[in-house]
């Protein structure tokens, strides 16, 4: 059993902070004021890197010198998510290094993987890494191949806002299949609400679950090595079914996340 209060290595920074996304939707100020309580609160080894959209980037500038929401102790990592294909990541990149607050945690693009991975090489430090969303499907070897031979990672995504955004459970094992055999560093994007798999009464829509996906794997350390994070619009629920299942102890008085837009991400 975990100790009272701590999160156990196997869910340390699995939890990627994308609550700007659909269907979370919070606004930036919201969610970097959620996000910094986050990282102070007990919990704070389980939540990841804020993940923002390029277009927010100069908002998010301005945000990062607010005095309510700038700590000069602790700049906000950020996953910049550049919207537009190849051509995005440079100015993405270029959005956040220098900028006052903000340090680059990663880069994530969809697109054409040559291509994309082109960019990352071109724009991304090598201290940084880039993540190349594919489709999977029929080019699924092709494009892991491609990605093993640098050092980026693959990305799938899980979920959206309708219901052909969500694999099927062959399509997302064939995903992380192939990641593993390469020994592939992947993230996977939206949909993982909850640990284990279930159906969205409000939706119908399927979800999986993330620790499925972990017990794909090889157990701890390795599983963690592969399956990098996940992105979610809310920390909540990820949070709440481990305490759940007994997986994270809470401490004596434990602090619930309180934001009430995030439970109903």
């Amino acid at each position: 059993m975990s100790e009272p209060g701590v999160v156990p290595r196997l869910f340390r920074h699995l939890v990627d902070d994308a609550s700007v996304f659909p269907p979370g939707c919070l606004s930036l100020r919201d969610a970097v004021a959620a996000h910094r309580a986050h990282r102070a609160a007990w919990y704070a080894d389980l939540v990841g890197p804020f993940v923002v959209g390029s277009a927010h980037l100069a908002e998010l500038a301005e945000l990062a010198e607010l005095p309510e929401l700038a700590d000069s102790t602790s700049p906000l990592h950020v996953i910049v998510v550049a919207a537009g294909g190849p051509g995005a990541v440079g100015p993405a990149v270029r959005g956040v290094i220098g900028t006052p607050g903000l340090v680059l945690a990663g880069v994530e693009a969809a697109g054409e993987p040559r291509e994309i991975v082109a960019a990352f090489h071109e724009h991304v430090p090598e201290d940084v890494a880039g993540a190349v969303e594919v489709p999977g499907g029929e080019r699924l070897d092709a494009d892991l191949d491609l990605i093993a031979s640098t050092r980026h990672r693959a990305k799938f995504r899980t979920g959206g806002t309708t219901s052909d955004a969500f694999p099927t459970a062959a399509r997302l094992a064939a995903f992380v299949d192939g990641c593993a055999r390469r020994r592939l560093p992947f993230k996977l994007t939206a949909g993982l609400h909850h640990a284990k798999a279930y159906v969205d009464p409000d939706t119908g829509f399927a979800h999986h679950g993330f620790l499925d996906v972990l017990g794909m794997l090889p157990q701890e350390p390795e599983a963690r090595s592969l399956f990098t994070a996940f992105g979610s619009c809310g920390i909540a629920e990820p949070l709440m079914d481990l305490i759940g299942l007994g997986l994270i102890v809470p401490p004596t008085h434990p602090v619930r996340p309180t934001n009430p837009k995030e439970q109903h991400a």
